[in-house]
C-alpha cells in the first residue's frame, strides 16, 4: 500500500493523471481482478511496435536515408573527421554514429573504442496468452505493484491491439543473446554473462526470485498460479504459450 501511494504521488508530481481506486471502484473497470487498492493510470495504452518501426523506416527512406538490413557491424574506426563503419555488405562513412544496437550495444561500443561502464546480460521474457474463451477476464492492462528491491517488474496482463490477452513475462537468464528458448545456446554469450561481476552481484541478491522464475518457466501450473494473484479465475487450462521476448539487463561491474 505504501509503495502504491508513493507511485501515485510521484505520478502526480510528474503530471501523469492517476487515481487511487477502492476495491469496489476497481471492479467497475476490471470486474475479475483481485485487489485491495488500485492505481489507475488514465493515459495507459499500448502500441504496435512493429507497425511503428515500419512507419519510421518508410519516413526515413522518404527523407533520403538508406536502410541496410542483415548488415552485421564488423569494425568501427573513429577519426577527427568522423566515423567509418565496416559491415557485412560494405562500409558507411558518417559524421556521427548513434549506437542503438540493443542486446549488442556494449559490443558495438567496444568496437568504437569505448569502454562501457556496464555490460548487457540477456534475459528472456516468456509469455502465455489466455485462450479465446477466457479473454473477457481482462479488459485492459493489469500490473502488480513493483518491488524496487527486485530487478524485474513481475507478471502482468495485457490486452493487445488484436484483442488477445498476454500474461507475463517471467524472466530467465538467456543462454544466448539471440536465444528465445532453452535450446538455443551460445557458449561465448553464456560464459560472458555468468562470469561478469555485475551479474554475479545481482544474482546473489535475488537467488530466491531467480529460482522461482526458472521453475515457472517449466511449469504452466505455476505460471497460471502467479497470474491468478491478479485475476483469481485464471487456471492452468486457461493459458497457452505465446512466445518470448528479449530484455537486456545492463549490469554495472560493481
Amino acid at each position: 500500500m505504501a509503495r502504491l501511494e508513493a507511485l501515485h504521488e510521484r505520478a502526480m508530481a510528474n503530471g501523469v493523471v492517476t487515481r487511487l481506486l477502492s476495491t469496489a471502484e476497481t471492479l467497475e473497470f476490471e470486474p475479475h481482478v483481485r485487489a485491495v487498492k488500485v492505481l489507475r493510470v488514465e493515459a495507459t495504452g499500448i502500441i504496435d511496435y512493429g507497425g511503428v518501426s515500419r512507419v519510421l523506416a518508410r519516413k526515413a527512406a522518404e527523407n533520403g536515408a538508406s536502410l541496410l538490413l542483415n548488415a552485421r557491424v564488423e569494425s568501427i574506426r573513429v577519426d577527427r573527421s568522423g566515423v567509418s563503419v565496416a559491415h557485412a555488405g560494405g562500409s558507411v562513412r558518417a559524421g556521427l554514429l548513434i549506437n542503438c544496437a540493443g542486446l549488442h550495444a556494449d559490443r558495438v561500443a567496444t568496437l568504437a573504442g569505448v569502454t562501457p561502464e556496464v555490460r548487457v546480460v540477456p534475459f528472456r521474457g516468456e509469455y502465455y496468452e489466455l485462450v479465446p474463451a477466457r479473454r473477457d477476464l481482462v479488459r485492459g492492462l493489469i500490473y502488480p505493484v513493483p518491488d524496487p528491491a527486485l530487478p524485474f517488474l513481475g507478471l502482468h496482463l495485457t490486452r493487445m491491439i488484436d484483442g488477445t490477452v498476454h500474461g507475463g513475462p517471467n524472466a530467465v537468464l538467456a543462454l544466448s543473446r539471440e536465444g528465445y528458448d532453452w535450446r538455443t545456446i551460445n557458449l561465448r554469450d553464456s560464459i560472458e554473462a555468468i562470469s561478469y561481476p555485475g551479474f554475479l552481484r545481482m544474482a546473489r541478491s535475488n537467488i530466491g526470485t531467480g529460482v522461482g522464475e526458472v521453475a515457472r518457466s517449466f511449469s504452466q501450473r505455476l505460471f497460471a498460479r502467479s497470474l491468478a494473484r491478479l485475476v483469481p479465475e485464471i487456471g492452468r487450462d486457461d493459458i497457452v504459450r505465446a512466445g518470448a521476448s528479449r530484455s537486456a539487463r545492463r549490469c554495472p561491474r560493481r
